[in-house]
């Protein structure tokens, strides 16, 4: 998927399967939203360009951060 597009629910759910997230404490789609303020934010950064494709090793380390920020900002 390209960078500048943002993270559907489908590739929200395939990033958790392969982080095993278990939705306790948040939904999938708090989850997919929280994806694309970290992308936004990785974009805005110029960790990314928005025109690069994004490999599944780039999706994986913004769920790890996005997850992250999750467990420490809980509210």
């Amino acid at each position: 998927m390209k960078a500048e597009n943002h993270i559907d629910e489908s590739e929200a759910k395939i990033i958790a399967e392969k982080l095993n997230v278990d939705f306790v404490t948040f939904d999938i789609s708090e989850f997919k939203e929280a994806l694309n303020v970290e992308l936004d934010a990785e974009i805005k950064e110029g960790e990314i360009r928005p025109e690069d494709d994004l490999t599944d090793k780039e999706l994986a380390g913004i769920g790890r951060v996005t997850l992250a920020h999750m467990h420490s900002f809980k509210d």
